[in-house]
């Protein structure tokens, strides 16, 4: 919720997904940056209702906030050298750099139940998908710590399939704020040439 200087209420997309609630709760809410960050992937949309499922249908009692929305956004950007996105940015690119920043991270072991969720929906066949073939896609999710509490930046279809399939925990690549002399910097990165002409 976001208030302005006259004292007026402006209500967040996050405030619509709960008054929807479970009259719709695969509302994915994605909106600007969120959506062009998030829902890039054309074979696994997750603003088509019918194809998607709220991430509260898997954990219940979790905590969404928007990719933008998270507290330490500008400095993670930063650091993986995207420190001006908007709108206009190629996601594939903005991808490529995230990828490069998580992927040189330590890894570390997630309770899956004390997760904050920064996408409200995942596509249901890209879940199906991943419990029925788990190492289809070995690469582990991409998390954030801040202030003692662990953000999923990337990964929430392995997340909710390893939580589908019975664990408890996951391994995360984890960029730990609470202990910034162990974040690494990225790995080299080089633009693909078709991502950046697409």
């Amino acid at each position: 919720m976001t208030i302005r200087e006259d004292g007026i209420v402006i209500r967040s997309r996050h405030m619509e997904m709960d008054a929807i609630g479970e009259e719709l709760p695969t509302y994915s809410g994605l909106r600007g940056l969120d959506r062009k960050l998030i829902d890039y992937e054309p074979g696994r949309p997750l603003t088509v209702v019918a194809m998607v499922e709220s991430i509260r249908h898997f954990f219940p009692n979790c905590r969404e906030v928007g990719y933008c929305e998270t507290p330490f956004f500008a400095e993670l950007n930063r650091l993986q050298g995207t420190p001006h996105v908007t709108t206009s940015e190629n996601p594939f690119v903005y991808e490529g750099h995230r990828n490069a920043l998580f992927n040189a991270q330590d890894l570390d072991t997630i309770d899956l139940d004390t997760l904050i969720f920064t996408q409200p929906v995942v596509n249901k066949a890209a879940v199906d998908h991943l419990e029925a073939h788990p190492d289809s896609f070995p690469v582990h999710p991409f998390a954030v710590r801040y202030q003692s509490e662990v953000y999923l930046m990337d990964g929430h279809h392995r997340t909710v399939a390893a939580k589908a399939e019975g664990n408890a925990v996951l391994d995360m690549h984890i960029i730990d704020f609470d202990a910034p002399a162990r974040i690494r910097p990225p790995l080299p990165f080089i633009e693909d040439e078709g991502a950046a002409a697409s």
